[in-house]
């Protein structure tokens, strides 16, 4: 069983460690965590964050242009975005979330690229992606950068058809792809996604409603990219191109500097649990 021990906040840093029988103390942080709950306006705030150094943009500016739309997330979770594939969107463009570049510095995405890592989100898809081409497969969110001149990936994760797919560019700029083989995604249904690495153990892992895949990887992700660039619902280049839109919402959106376990991860405990379980899942984790 899954205990989470909750130190004095220190310096507005909450610390959150697991614990499990025979097992040492691990900890891990929350580096972003968009919820979504703003409901109207050009930007989401990522939570406990007052420096404001993940805020993201609707769009591509201060109009509706690109813009994903405000909407009710799953039951009791709050809001969502709803984002519209270009190839369904009578807008003719690709909706997604960009790291804000008005007031806050865009170099602040540097706190993301990450060699341990989690990502997760929950998603509803609208529909299924098929094939590869400038609208598929559907991204959910992507960090990447350069490498020299060349564009890189620090991680991603998209819904290529029924398959959750984790990828990162490795050390050698070879693009590592893991796929979920163990589950399938569903559309017109919330599920919970999530892509894994540490590279102590090489382990990489996906999830799809907290079934786990583990994939051995000896290839570490590229680190020391410049011009980061980062998106929520699309595809993006180094250079700011975008591509390979989201179809359907998207809400609760996480960043973790580890590689977590399956009870980490932002789903709801066993409902055997009871209100204990309940009451955990609502306490706060450390944040950097």
């Amino acid at each position: 069983m899954l205990v989470r021990q909750y130190s004095k906040p220190l310096a507005g840093v909450v610390v959150a460690t697991a614990l499990f029988a025979g097992s040492s103390v691990a900890s891990a942080a929350t580096i972003a965590h968009w919820e979504f709950s703003e409901g109207s306006g050009q930007t989401a705030a990522s939570v406990g964050d007052p420096g404001s150094l993940y805020k993201m943009t609707l769009g591509a500016s201060g109009s509706t242009a690109s813009d994903p739309i405000w909407t009710i997330g799953r039951a009791g979770a709050g809001g969502a975005l709803k984002f519209v594939n270009e190839k369904t969107n009578s807008e003719g463009d690709r909706d997604f979330l960009i790291n804000h570049t008005g007031v806050v510095p865009t170099s602040n995405v540097n706190g993301l690229q990450l060699t341990n890592f989690t990502v997760e989100a929950w998603i509803n898809l609208s529909s299924l992606s098929s094939g590869f081409s400038n609208e598929d497969p559907y991204t959910i969110m992507h960090l990447t950068g350069k490498s020299g001149a060349t564009s890189r990936t620090n991680f991603a994760l998209r819904a290529n058809g029924n398959k959750l797919e984790g990828f990162y560019s490795d050390t050698g700029g070879t693009t590592r792809v893991i796929t979920h083989t163990l589950a399938d995604l569903k559309a017109d249904e919330w599920m919970h996604v999530a892509f894994g690495r540490d590279s102590t153990t090489n382990q990489s892992k996906l999830w799809i409603n907290g079934i786990e895949r583990v994939s051995t990887e000896t290839n570490d992700p590229i680190s020391g990219l410049s011009d980061l660039k980062f998106a929520i619902g699309a595809d993006i280049t180094s250079s700011g191109a975008r591509r390979r839109s989201f179809d359907g919402l998207i809400d609760d959106v996480r960043i973790s500097d580890q590689l977590l376990t399956t009870g980490e991860l932002l789903i709801p405990e066993p409902a055997s649990l009871g209100l204990l379980g309940l009451s955990m899942l609502m306490l706060p984790r450390r944040r950097k």
